[in-house]
């Protein structure tokens, strides 16, 4: 199988996962993301590459088409630089990541070190993220689902 660093092109996507490729922008993902379809990734056959370089598997590949969140790993990638993360020798082994949405659709994305223990916080004024919260883990670079840890 080919390997493509970043998102892989559409044709591929629909050759291998049998979808029919739908110019229609609109009626494509309508299907609601749910924590059920995440839990079925449990490990990954393919690293993908964003444009910061921080990798991710193909359960977070799934999250971020599904769940129109690439804003979610971008953000995650682009906080890899900040001194309070570059910094923590723990930080670079593994970081736990969890983004609650509000119901007001603003939402808190935190980066802890262990449990409870927050190294960083972003607020989110405004998302249309379909769950009502996911953690990812971030170990060595790359970005996964727990189940895939």
């Amino acid at each position: 199988m080919i390997n493509y660093k970043g998102r892989q092109p559409a044709w591929l996507m629909a050759f291998l996962y049998g979808k029919t490729m739908n110019k229609n922008k609109k009626t494509q993902n309508k299907k609601t993301l749910t924590h059920s379809d995440l839990s079925q990734f449990t490990g990954t056959i393919t690293y993908y590459r964003n444009a910061s370089g921080l990798f991710f598997t193909d359960g977070v590949y799934y999250l971020a088409e599904h769940g129109r969140a690439y804003w979610l790993i971008d953000i995650i990638s682009i906080s890899q630089s900040d001194s309070k993360i570059d910094n923590d020798p723990m930080l670079q082994k593994i970081q736990f990541w969890k983004l609650k949405v509000n119901a007001d659709n603003s939402a808190q994305l935190v980066c802890e070190r262990d449990r409870d223990d927050v190294v960083l916080s972003i607020d989110i004024p405004y998302t249309n993220f379909p769950l009502k919260e996911i953690t990812l883990y971030c170990q060595e670079e790359v970005l996964m689902l727990p189940s895939e840890y």
